[in-house]
């Protein structure tokens, strides 16, 4: 478990930074805190190993940071030819490297190539142990394509409940309604009404964020300012630290 991992590590000798001295240990505590989503700001300082054994570990992990950092086209740049490593991986791990990987593929690549990767990548899983992530990815990879149909198909299988990857559900559930708005296949009430249900079913992070953005927009253009405005309010109680809080804060005056 990453939490306890990072107890124990913690109790190392430390540099000044307050990370470990020991390599191996830097890049375990590295690992711990991407795999538990939290800020990486300070990754390039987790990952700063230079021994031979250490090196391809630190730089593929530097590249999934990037990745979720949302730095597509960085991650992509990072990402090391020899992955090796993986072999020796356990399941979860191996499978958050992979998704990693696909995301970037998916935000900055070339529909078709990104669309031939991830279809690689959910390949080598046996029938029914394709992780949600990559069908909700290949199902990114085919919208605004002539499979477009397959892609929503695939992001409402990956958007299915189930006990298991609950953000990546989420998030497929979130992008399914889009692509339907896109196509015009709902109308606004509907799409209120989807939003809606989803700001009630998922709390935090990046996802959150964009629900009650949108949910709130929309209240507003179906002339709903009293709604707008506490979404709005939600938003803002939530996320006191976010880059567009200015903007946000306008739209809230003017509502």
């Amino acid at each position: 478990r990453s939490e306890e991992a990072l107890g124990v590590l913690s109790l190392l000798p430390l540099r000044a930074d307050g990370l470990p001295e020991d390599d191996l240990a830097r890049w375990l505590w590295g690992v711990a805190q991407v795999t538990m989503g939290r800020p990486l700001r300070d990754a390039p300082r987790w990952f700063d190993q230079r021994e031979p054994a250490l090196r391809e570990q630190a730089e593929l992990w530097r590249a999934v940071a990037l990745s979720k950092q949302g730095e597509a086209n960085a991650a992509l740049a990072a990402w090391p030819t020899e992955r090796t490593v993986l072999k020796d991986y356990p399941e979860w791990l191996r499978t958050a490297v992979l998704v990693a990987q696909a995301k970037a593929l998916v935000a900055a690549a070339d529909p078709l190539v990104s669309r031939r990767a991830v279809d690689a990548l959910r390949a080598g899983y046996a029938s029914g142990t394709v992780p949600v992530a990559l069908t909700r990815l290949a199902g990114l990879a085919r919208l605004g394509t002539k499979d477009e149909q397959e892609g929503l198909e695939l992001l409402a299988e990956a958007a299915k409940d189930g006990p298991t990857e609950l953000e990546e559900r989420a998030w497929a559930k979130y992008q399914f309604v889009r692509a339907l708005v896109q196509r015009e296949d709902v109308n606004e009430i509907q799409q209120r009404e989807y939003l809606r249900a989803l700001a009630l079913d998922w709390r935090g992070g990046e996802l959150e964020q964009a629900v009650l953005r949108d949910l709130a927009a929309l209240e507003l253009k179906l002339d709903n300012p009293r709604q707008a405005l506490e979404t709005w309010q939600r938003l803002v109680r939530a996320y006191p630290d976010m880059p567009d809080m200015p903007e946000v804060t306008k739209r809230m005056r003017e509502a």
